[in-house]
């Protein structure tokens, strides 16, 4: 009895912590900048769709307040634009420079919808496998 007491209580801690030790994977391999790991370990065509679906969202507010000002800055480009962005970040290097380093990546990507640089400039550096 004892023994398969201790086989249960060993299987729901595996079970209740395997989320928490995929999501340690996950921050070990963006840390330490495995590009394989990290392809293995993420969804990529769950996450491109949902980032661009939240681009898009984020352009239409960007529009919406830019038209109440009188100001219109952004045009029906800024919608493929966001498929841009999307592309270059649901990649492993996009994801892990994102990781490591999102103020360079965010500053890209403020200026892309300032229109300052093109889409295509955007480029995630390739990681160093630490």
């Amino acid at each position: 009895m004892r023994k398969i007491s201790i086989i249960l209580f060993l299987a729901s801690c595996a079970y209740f912590f395997s989320p928490y030790i995929a999501v340690l994977n996950l921050y070990i391999a963006l840390k330490t900048g495995d590009t394989i790991e990290v392809k293995r370990r993420v969804n990529w065509s769950l996450l491109k769709k949902d980032l661009r679906i939240d681009l898009d969202k984020l352009v239409e507010i960007k529009i919406k307040e830019n038209l109440n000002q009188k100001k219109i800055a952004f045009s029906f480009g800024s919608l493929s634009l966001s498929k841009n962005i999307s592309d270059k970040i649901a990649t492993p290097e996009g994801l892990i420079y994102l990781f490591n380093k999102p103020n360079e990546f965010v500053k890209q990507i403020r200026q892309a919808f300032k229109n300052a640089i093109p889409p295509e400039k955007i480029n995630p550096t390739v990681p160093e496998k630490k």
